[in-house]
């Protein structure tokens, strides 16, 4: 017997609050791999992280 299921759930946590999860493809033999959401996810904290600093910084900046 066979079994077509090649994704892997991937869940993530942060701070005990804010939880999601995505499904990785594992299937080597696959050419053209679906659209992972998480990712996309994950890249938009991680510029809205950046940004934040990065205001942050320039308003001290010019209080000082």
């Amino acid at each position: 017997m066979t079994s077509n299921n090649y994704w892997n759930k991937i869940q993530v946590t942060l701070h005990d609050t804010i939880s999601f999860s995505f499904l990785l493809n594992c299937d080597p033999d696959t050419r053209h791999k679906q659209f992972e959401y998480g990712y996309l996810i994950i890249s938009l904290i991680n510029a809205a992280i950046t940004i934040g600093v990065a205001m942050h910084s320039y308003v001290w900046s010019i209080k000082i």
